[in-house]
């Protein structure tokens, strides 16, 4: 009956006319690559049962795009559990409008596995999954340097390495203060010098500064060659205990998120991966610090929130806005940069200490501040500054400009992260 009544049978009307719908911008599986240049799509393969995966090189995949069939079928179980049980994100394929017209069969298959598949229908549905799906491959990627004491002097936060990799499939390597110390030490004296002039001529120089933008620049060039040494690819130091304020990566830690790098104040691999997260989606630097330091009541009650740290990344400054380059917390030793913000739309958020929950938001940078102690204090409006408040987590939160509500929503529940957005 099927084959001669649904396979050879007349073509449902409304499929035959739905062929004729043209959409604004064809992202069907044979164009998306020319929508979105970070996607590749492999030739498809066929397989009956879960045996005929293994005649393929899977490693490097980043999503399985399953047309599953008929759900009833048996064989198809034991693909469809090898697949889930990779941990890879398991999608229905979509149109050229985005439309997963089947996809419940396979968000019927993940919800029997206990896992999370997601059913787009339409452009934008697409493109928030496939920059989840960028993200997720992104903090995968990561072998974290963590500089200093395990736990962190200063914050909580999850180093437990087995968590991390199990959870977020990166990797964490540590070295103590002092190797750190003497890596800054011999830095490379012409490196260092090179790095120094390019400052000078970037940054407005204050608190002189100036005269030992030499020894800041060998804090670069040192913690540029541990992280070659040890293959990382993100950094986190427990800053608090470092033995001198003259150690203090502010301004490295500005710059290497510019150059794409995560990094985590204080130890924080919580926020080091939560700035990961949007660091992956969006493709932008991101900006973190501590929820309500340097905040007043007023903030509150006008229903904005403030986020006060030492590090910024340049790129995130206003057009044309000078950069300060400034001592540590009116120190006269250390440094950091200063500069007012974009006045422009952010996403926000932060991660418990366990790394299994995660909070995210939306407002728009209203003001910035040089607050000196911590030096860069940045006002934002928000819906709900007293929900916020009250249902914020983790000890430091990130920020990048644009909205990545949707995607960082959907690679939370495909890590298996409770997720609340606020």
């Amino acid at each position: 009956m099927a084959a001669e009544a649904w396979t050879h049978g007349p073509t449902k009307p409304r499929h035959a006319k739905r062929k004729y719908e043209i959409p604004d911008v064809d992202i069907s599986l044979s164009n998306i690559s020319n929508v979105f240049d970070y996607v590749k799509v492999n030739p498809p393969i066929y397989v009956k049962n879960a045996h005929d995966l293994k005649k393929y090189d899977l490693r490097d995949v980043d999503v399985f795009i399953v047309d599953p069939g008929d759900p009833n079928i048996l064989p198809m179980s034991s693909v469809m559990y090898e697949l889930f049980n990779t941990r890879i994100p398991v999608l229905a394929p979509w149109d050229n409008w985005g439309f997963a017209w089947r996809g419940k069969h396979v968000t019927g298959w993940a919800k029997k596995l206990g896992y999370y598949s997601f059913v787009p229908m339409g452009f934008k549905d697409v493109k928030n999954v496939l920059q989840a799906i960028k993200g997720i491959k992104f903090i995968r990627s990561l072998n974290i340097l963590y500089i200093g004491d395990i736990p962190s002097n200063s914050v909580n936060a999850d180093t437990d390495p087995i968590r991390l990799y199990e959870k977020f499939g990166c990797t964490i390597t540590r070295i103590p203060f002092q190797e750190y110390a003497n890596e800054v030490e011999n830095a490379d004296k012409k490196e260092a010098k090179e790095i120094a002039e390019k400052w000078l001529s970037s940054f407005n120089m204050m608190d002189n500064t100036e005269t030992k933008v030499g020894k800041y620049a060998s804090i670069y060039v040192g913690i540029k060659k541990l992280m070659k040494k040890y293959e990382a690819n993100a950094l986190t130091v427990d800053c608090a205990y470092l033995p001198s304020i003259e150690l203090v990566p502010c301004v490295t830690a500005a710059m290497i998120i510019d150059e794409g790098f995560p990094f985590g104040c204080e130890g924080d691999t919580n926020q080091l991966i939560s700035g990961a997260m949007m660091m992956g989606v969006s493709g932008q630097a991101f900006l973190m610090g501590n929820l309500f330091e340097n905040a007043l009541h007023k903030d509150i009650e006008n229903n904005q929130i403030v986020i006060n740290h030492d590090v910024l990344p340049p790129s995130m400054a206003c057009e044309g806005c000078k950069i300060n380059f400034r001592d540590f917390h009116e120190k006269h030793k250390g440094s950091t940069l200063y500069a007012d913000l974009r006045k422009e739309m952010v996403t926000i958020g932060g991660m418990d200490f366990d790394s299994s929950e995660m909070w995210i938001s939306k407002g728009k940078v209203s003001w910035t501040e040089d607050t000196v102690h911590c030096r860069i204090s940045i006002g934002f409006d928000v819906e709900n500054a007293k929900r916020i408040a009250r249902e914020a987590i983790g000890d430091h939160q990130v920020t990048v400009f644009g909205d990545y509500m949707d995607s960082i929503q959907m690679m939370c529940n495909f890590l298996g992260i409770k997720i609340r957005s606020i």
